[in-house]
């Protein structure tokens, strides 16, 4: 989409000399071998779109940049600066367009990627995948992956496959079912992990290395403004190893609603100090124990 975008204005006289585009850090830096080729200048940012909204307004108060397309690697994009976030009306239009082009080259979508990577020197790609279907959505895992399977058989590129982010929550028989069906697939997979350590009920931040003081206590009550029983997320860039261990180890658990239904991560411990094994433990000692 970004070559579409910088090919378009190429061929229209539509390209400033100050052209730039932004991407998330850990999104592919091939875009900044194509942004290069068209003489634009690639900016990383955090994820996030506000990040990108901030580059925006930082090019506009210096003058130093036109700011043309950016994106973020979970399918976010933006040309244009009339929004500072994630336009997918704007995205589809420009897909739509890109496609039609394409079509009258005799061309689709995944043959001009190809044609991409070999001129980029691309080569050795993985495509990533994103699913998980949320439980209160309503819709069954049988329909939902039904209907991804047949999407993938679809995609014709030929390169490795990953399964870069998914759960199936406490769902036992899903987490069966679906591992041996990616594993069919010839897919490579990773599994949604994020460990919440201590979350207050107003911390919505995933993961150990949010520095954020939780507004409940051990048992689980609001303090009210009382911390003097608050504890600090660990820091991963200090925290030593045993500390890590041992916050990963104890926290089993995602907020206090889903206590219920038993999403949990890893293995953890009750309040009375029994062992907890959650669904994710149980599904993969099951996996890699076949």
């Amino acid at each position: 989409l970004l070559n579409h975008v910088l090919t378009s204005r190429k061929l229209t006289g539509n390209l400033p000399e100050n052209a730039a585009i932004c991407k998330s850090i850990v999104s592919t830096e091939m875009a900044r071998a194509i942004a290069e080729s068209f003489g634009a200048v690639c900016y990383d940012t955090l994820t996030g779109f506000k990040f990108i909204g901030e580059k925006i307004q930082q090019f506009e108060d210096q003058g130093n940049h036109t700011f043309l397309f950016g994106f973020e690697e979970s399918y976010g994009f933006l040309s244009g600066t009339q929004v500072r976030d994630k336009d997918g009306v704007n995205a589809s239009m420009l897909i739509a367009e890109m496609t039609a082009y394409y079509k009258k080259k005799g061309m689709t979508l995944p043959q001009a990627l190809d044609q991409l990577y070999k001129k980029y020197g691309w080569e050795n790609v993985l495509y990533q995948f994103h699913y998980y279907n949320w439980p209160w959505q309503g819709t069954s895992n049988e329909l939902y992956y039904a209907f991804t399977f047949g999407l993938s058989a679809l995609v014709d590129f030929d390169v490795p496959k990953l399964v870069g982010e998914f759960t199936f929550f406490d769902d036992q028989g899903a987490w069966s079912k679906y591992l041996d069906a990616y594993d069919q697939h010839g897919w490579g997979w990773t599994i949604w992990s994020y460990k919440t350590v201590c979350p207050g009920w107003w911390d919505s931040s995933w993961g150990l290395v949010v520095q954020k003081l939780q507004l409940v206590n051990e048992d689980g009550v609001l303090t009210d403004g009382d911390t003097s029983n608050d504890k600090l997320k660990l820091d991963l860039r200090t925290a030593t190893y045993e500390e890590i261990l041992d916050a990963w180890s104890h926290q089993g658990l995602i907020g206090e609603n889903l206590n219920e239904v038993g999403y949990t991560h890893i293995d953890g411990y009750n309040k009375d100090g029994s062992v907890r094994y959650g669904a994710l433990y149980r599904a993969l000692k099951a996996y890699f124990g076949k």
